[in-house]
């Protein structure tokens, strides 16, 4: 699960720093970090700069004040949870995100697998080590549970194509944050119950992304 941490800031040198060193040192890899500053000119840009081949996105410019920097923020953020940590705060532990993603993953995992449990073949799941309930949440679906190392997600990926025993011909690969709708479930039925051009070896399956209800 990646998650974009969003920083607003205008002239606060005596604390932005703290705010970087406290993102930058999450024991959580998969981590976006953006920075939006709306024209510092106390300092505060020279500081960011140190850490800027750490920081995903940096913006430099005049904006309407702290949530129009948000806004931004939240405009160029790919991660599928999105989180802000103003200038002048920081976070208290190093364990913070990780917590944050333990907990939505255990939250997010159960209506994942509900969502395919009754199309599928064969479900397989990579966990990368939870300490919560995702594991037993995950074997009232599978007995299929693989653990490997988080890295990131391309990579966790091919590993799963390259190791685990699946026997079927065609894979669908889920991230334990979405769900199938059931217009999925029919298009895909739909598509599979006809005979597929042997030229096509991949389908791709458009994402909504929903964000606080919406």
């Amino acid at each position: 699960m990646k998650v974009s941490i969003i920083t607003t800031v205008l002239n606060r040198k005596d604390t932005i720093e703290s705010a970087i060193k406290s993102v930058l040192g999450q024991n959580y890899k998969n981590i976006e970090y953006i920075v939006i500053d709306g024209g510092s000119t106390d300092g505060t840009v020279e500081i960011v700069e140190k850490y800027r081949d750490k920081i995903s996105k940096f913006v430099l410019e005049k904006d309407r004040g702290v949530y129009d920097g948000m806004n931004k923020g939240i405009k160029l953020a790919t991660g599928d949870i999105i989180g802000i940590l103003n200038a002048d705060d920081f976070y208290s532990s190093a364990n913070v995100i990780k917590t944050v993603v333990k907990i939505m993953e255990e939250k997010n995992i159960e209506g994942c697998l509900k969502s395919v449990i009754d199309f599928v073949d064969d479900i397989f799941i990579v966990d990368s080590y939870s300490t919560e309930k995702t594991l037993e949440i995950a074997k009232r679906y599978t007995d299929k549970i693989y653990q490997h190392s988080f890295d990131d997600y391309s990579k966790q990926r091919n590993w799963a194509f390259e190791n685990l025993p699946i026997k079927t011909e065609w894979i669908f690969s889920l991230d334990a944050d979405h769900k199938v709708t059931l217009e999925m479930v029919g298009e895909l039925k739909e598509i599979f119950s006809k005979p597929i051009d042997k030229n096509i070896n991949g389908f791709i399956a458009s994402r909504q992304t929903i964000f606080m209800g919406h």
